[in-house]
């Protein structure tokens, strides 16, 4: 019978600190640099991501390190010094694997492998010193790109593994096999969100059982490693944003769960939907954890401390068993007093908020991600008796706060002093907004209404209703719901 810990807050660290560290940084250094930010955090478990499923930044004979593959260029010096700090360490028969583990048991915190079993930033130009040799030298293992139409009508995603192809299947576990015999870490993250391109765009539904053989295989080979070694491997899933989507892309998180083959479950890579009631459901009885995904970069760019606390109230709100912050980049110039804040609705109390709808992104990962979920933008047409309703959620109460401001700020892209409409806030209809312009986009204004703390709840529906479009615009230019924000201020 295997020992689940019980865990609240999981770190995902991505690598990206071997770039940022001095050229042949020392293996203090190094343990300064990603420990250093998790001080007076309630972090208790820390994923480890060593080379994206790509490139070994630990000693491997299977995977070749970043800088060392087929026809191989750096792009930038940020990859180079990637590239320099590993080689630095192994030179010096210091495994970066083993020098993170032994850095994490002295602060007790628990170490996982975290492992991208689909990750395609080798995809975009920029990126492509990213390009394993395994790719180079097996095109035939990459999924064809007319597989994955995306929402706007594109297939540029060409660098996806074939998961059909029992081949990609046995090299991706045999890496994972290479890994966890060698390392001594205390669980593996399969991060089938990175990027969820594994079967046909409409064949995932019917592949469940592909998915599911494989992860029996790596609980079969953490079970045998774990009653050698005495102790529980623990073995963590990160899935899309619903169960249903999870699902159509591959994943039957609840035959996993049911058949005691994962430990945690985490949802969501980018979109703050999380249906975490769904999940809890399913997982009901089987001992499994679940931890919706905070994400660092909502709103197409990287968000501000108040949209990534009003996010983590949100996402906690629901009670999931803790959270899991991916590409939040703790540093001594940013988000490390964040860090301290979002791990508990406690710890998030009395902090200003912006509770946020979710933002569609400029490239989709999935559509199984979205589908489910209503998100933004959305396109305003005029309509006679009915109107858009979004959902918006926010956090705590605000009754115990006597010194308190919230606003609801509604920007429509290309909007008009002379559009006729209609916006209410939870079924109050709301008066003339105050106009704010929206900072850098030119011409472009925040529909703006002060609220009452009482009237906002965990939550709120908006309602938007075009009666006539500016005349002069409605036939080229649409009137586009661009976000929806409730910023809540303290003091």
């Amino acid at each position: 019978m295997r020992t689940r810990k019980k865990r609240s807050f999981i770190y995902c660290w991505d690598g990206d600190d071997f770039g940022y560290l001095p050229e042949k940084a020392s293996e203090q250094e190094l343990v300064d640099k990603v420990f250093s930010p998790l001080v007076g955090t309630s972090v208790d478990t820390v994923f480890f991501l060593l080379g994206c499923g790509h490139f070994a930044e630990y000693q491997s004979e299977l995977l070749k390190p970043l800088g060392e593959g087929q026809d191989y260029h750096f792009n930038n010096i940020f990859t180079y010094k990637r590239y320099a700090n590993v080689k630095h360490l192994l030179d010096q028969q210091q495994d970066p694997a083993e020098i993170l583990i032994r850095a994490a048991r002295e602060r007790n915190l628990d170490a996982f492998f975290s492992f991208r079993l689909n990750d395609i930033h080798d995809h975009w130009a920029a990126n492509s010193d990213f390009m394993p040799t395994f790719k180079k030298e097996n095109p035939h293992w990459l999924n064809p790109k007319e597989w994955f139409p995306d929402f706007h009508g594109r297939n540029e995603m060409t660098t996806a593994l074939n998961y059909s192809d029992k081949d990609v299947r046995d090299f991706r576990f045999n890496i994972l096999k290479e890994v966890m015999v060698n390392h001594d870490f205390d669980g593996i993250e399969l991060d089938f969100m990175r990027s969820p391109f594994y079967f046909h765009w409409d064949k995932g539904l019917t592949s469940t059982y592909i998915m599911t053989d494989f992860v029996r295989s790596v609980r079969e080979l953490l079970d045998e490693l774990g009653n050698a070694r005495g102790k529980t491997i623990e073995l963590a899933v990160r899935v899309c944003t619903t169960v249903i989507g999870s699902k159509m892309a591959g994943f039957d998180v609840e035959d996993w769960a049911r058949k005691g083959l994962v430990d945690i479950v985490i949802a969501g890579t980018g979109g703050m939907n999380i249906d975490t009631l769904a999940f809890k459901e399913i997982l009901q009885g089987t001992g499994v954890s679940f931890f919706p995904c905070l994400y660092g970069e909502y709103e197409r760019t990287a968000s501000s401390d108040e949209v990534m606390r009003g996010i983590a109230e949100v996402l906690l709100s629901e009670e999931p068993d803790g959270i899991y912050a991916f590409n939040t980049y703790p540093d001594e110039r940013s988000r490390i007093e964040l860090m301290k804040q979002i791990g508990s609705l406690e710890t998030l109390k009395g902090f200003d908020k912006t509770y946020i709808v979710d933002m569609d992104y400029d490239y989709i990962l999935t559509k199984e991600e979205w589908r489910y979920q209503p998100h933004l933008p959305a396109t305003l047409g005029e309509t006679v008796h009915e109107g858009l309703v979004i959902p918006i959620r926010a956090g705590e109460k605000l009754d115990a706060y006597s010194q308190v401001q919230a606003h609801l700020k509604i920007w429509i892209k290309d909007w008009s002093a002379e559009d006729k409409m209609v916006f209410r806030f939870n079924g109050r209809e709301m008066e003339a907004p105050v106009i704010k312009a929206v900072a850098g986009e030119y011409g472009q204004c925040w529909l703006t209404w002060e609220l009452n703390k009482r009237e906002i709840h965990l939550k709120n529906d908006v309602y938007i209703q075009l009666l006539e479009r500016n005349i002069h615009l409605k036939r080229y230019v649409p009137s586009v719901v661009q976000r929806i924000n409730i910023e809540v201020r303290f003091g």
